[in-house]
């Protein structure tokens, strides 16, 4: 949740940095590269207390006392760690904690006054709850969707079967049985029993016409009708 970086500013310095001596005054050999070590020891030199280690002073201050205000948490922090002589410095970070805190539902702010939320771990797992919840929803759209794609494949996959099957059956028919090619574009209409329909038509449309309602099957329709399995 918390960041450090190499900017003094970061770390609590004050803008005008003193020259000093990195061996003797920060403590570490003259070849060190752990920044780490190097971090810790400059924030002790400036007496800076770490971000981490203020954060967590600054909650339990606030959940041992319930209610409190930014200088009664600033006076427990200077008794618990006496050696932070930065004050500027640590005020800045006692606040941007606090700013942390209350945007993660740890704390709320009423006035100038600080309150530990005593349920802010159930309010956090009401959010993971609901963002669990989101994925679930997502998840099942998503597998709904799958199974639709899958049906609408199964069936184009069938009509192409049923056109490969017409082709061959057309390919190895004798010259004598050319009158059984189908004939591109087929029109066939499918209504009730004995149903009286009207049908007219040129070289540009046909004209149906029926008192109850027309199913009109498309080519590939009449091919799976058909059924093409020999």
């Amino acid at each position: 949740m918390f960041l450090f970086t190499s900017d003094c500013s970061s770390i609590g310095c004050e803008q005008q940095q003193p020259t000093f001596d990195t061996n003797l005054s920060l403590g570490f050999p003259e070849h060190s590269n752990s920044k780490t070590r190097n971090f810790q020891v400059i924030s002790e030199h400036f007496g800076c207390l770490g971000l981490k280690e203020m954060s967590k002073s600054v909650c339990e201050i606030i959940k041992n006392q319930k209610k409190t205000n930014l200088q009664l948490i600033l006076s427990e922090i200077k008794k618990l760690h006496p050696q932070s002589t930065n004050t500027v410095n640590q005020s800045r970070r006692v606040y941007d904690c606090l700013n942390v805190m209350m945007a993660m539902g740890i704390i709320k702010k009423c006035d100038k006054t600080y309150e530990f939320i005593e349920n802010s771990n159930n309010f956090q797992n009401q959010e993971i709850r609901r963002q669990i919840d989101n994925l679930s929803m997502v998840k099942f759209l998503i597998e709904q969707n799958l199974q639709e794609k899958r049906k609408i494949f199964s069936h184009l996959t069938k009509r192409q079967a049923k056109l490969d099957k017409l082709v061959f059956r057309n390919q190895n028919l004798d010259l004598d049985e050319q009158e059984q090619i189908f004939q591109f574009p087929l029109l066939v209409l499918k209504t009730q029993i004995q149903e009286n329909i009207q049908v007219g038509y040129n070289d540009q449309e046909v004209l149906v016409q029926s008192q109850n309602i027309i199913n009109i099957q498309q080519d590939l329709d009449v091919i799976i009708e058909l059924n093409f399995d020999d």
